[in-house]
């Protein structure tokens, strides 16, 4: 019986799939804006924002500069309390982007009036003068009141008094902050001769 020869049957190569590549995302563009821009504190500001291009389930972020939560809607309403220079910023993200703008925000403030009064102003030492800053009744509050009174002394709060021991001319200064962080100052000159040298 003849000898059957043996046969080598060729095996296929290992298959790799091929790699993928992921779909870039479309480039994301966003619009912001705010009504207003600026304006005395207390500023009330409307922020809007929008993703354009057709994106879906896109997240909103306004930062609004101040320290202040953010807020997670695409409009928002925020108040500046404080005077200063702000930047508020929208952020957006979905379909694999996301992007980011900001608005500058410029909040000043009005001086308020502010009266000082200054009892006596002009003694022999050691001179007792009595402080009181007058302000109007609906200006906001709660108020800072800080005392300087030309001497290297300081104190606070409303009404005060001090005592000038030595002979001199000194501004006694006040500075006002009322609640919304508007500051305005007014001094008071204070004459204090010197006593008569005795015979």
């Amino acid at each position: 019986m003849p000898s059957l020869a043996a046969t080598e049957i060729p095996t296929a190569a290992p298959f790799t799939p091929a790699a993928s590549t992921p779909t870039p995302s479309a480039a994301l563009s966003i619009s912001a804006r705010a009504v207003p821009l600026r304006g005395e504190a207390p500023l009330t500001v409307d922020f809007y924002g929008e993703g354009l291009e057709g994106a879906e389930d896109l997240r909103y972020r306004w930062e609004f500069g101040d320290g202040s939560a953010a807020v997670y809607h695409r409009s928002a309403r925020h108040t500046y309390v404080y005077a200063g220079e702000y930047a508020a910023t929208l952020s957006v993200s979905g379909d694999g982007a996301s992007q980011s703008t900001s608005l500058p925000i410029s909040v000043s403030v009005r001086d308020f009036a502010c009266e000082i009064e200054a009892d006596p102003d002009i003694g022999l030492p050691p001179l007792r003068v009595k402080f009181r800053v007058v302000v109007a009744d609906d200006l906001p509050g709660p108020h800072s009141v800080h005392w300087d009174f030309g001497d290297s002394a300081v104190a606070t709060g409303n009404p005060t008094s001090h005592t000038y021991l030595g002979p001199g001319t000194f501004t006694a200064t006040v500075t006002v902050t009322d609640g919304h962080g508007r500051t305005v100052q007014r001094d008071v000159p204070i004459q204090v001769d010197a006593p008569d040298e005795a015979d």
